[in-house]
């Protein structure tokens, strides 16, 4: 995306509201849930406008469980094509040192093989430099 945008969009934000339920993610994995009542989803409306970009960012929090699901949408309203050359995920600093840290790895036929360790000082990350997930490295973390 243009260098502007990254200042610009910080004073541009739109806040939309809370509504029930999941939002779906179609074509691509996400979480579900079986009726609305189950989670409560935060919409904020990123926008630039001199690029004509906007973002949606969608926090969905389940009812019940100790889990947010982040979501991120880009809708381009301009005339012009837009490269968005990176989407980088978000950074969580914890009070606490005693989590354990949950990932999901594997190899073909041995996918989402359960992969626990505590959580260490300084960043953790799962990647995968394929470009998409695969059996080797699925793009899921949680902590425990």
């Amino acid at each position: 995306v243009c260098r502007r945008f990254h200042r610009l969009v910080a004073r541009n934000i739109v806040p939309t509201g809370f509504t029930k339920g999941n939002r779906t993610l179609e074509g691509l994995p996400s979480t579900y849930t079986e009726s609305d009542g189950e989670a409560d989803t935060l919409e904020i409306r990123l926008e630039d406008a001199p690029s004509h970009l906007e973002i949606t960012l969608f926090y969905t929090v389940f009812n019940g469980y100790d889990a947010i699901a982040r979501s991120a949408l880009f809708m381009n309203s301009g005339g012009q094509p837009v490269k968005i050359l990176k989407a980088l995920s978000m950074s969580v600093d914890m009070r606490r040192s005693d989590y354990d840290l949950l990932q999901l790895s594997g190899a073909w036929a041995r996918e989402r093989q359960v992969c626990r360790r505590p959580l260490a000082a300084g960043m953790q990350s799962v990647e995968s430099r394929r470009g998409a997930s695969s059996a080797q490295q699925n793009p899921f973390v949680a902590l425990l």
